[in-house]
């Protein structure tokens, strides 16, 4: 059963980004990649959006302390 989520996904089956784009999301949220990057957290590559609204689980664009990319 797929959660629509790219985990497990082979990654030649997924969308290729690169900052600067305006990407739409599952949920409808849209925004622009502002960051593509493999950071010491994750294991895989990691793609952060800056949103075109405010959303209570969005984050600023750091991640323990870690600024991965700058929100306007």
């Amino acid at each position: 059963d797929d959660d629509g989520g790219a985990g497990g996904a082979d990654q030649s089956d997924l969308p290729k980004f690169k900052v600067g784009d305006r990407v739409k999301l599952q949920h409808g949220k849209t925004g622009v990649v502002r960051y593509i990057g493999m950071p010491q957290f994750a294991q895989d590559e990691v793609v952060g959006v800056e949103l075109d609204s405010w959303s209570a689980n969005a984050g600023d664009g750091s991640v323990s302390g870690e600024r991965m990319f700058s929100t306007s």
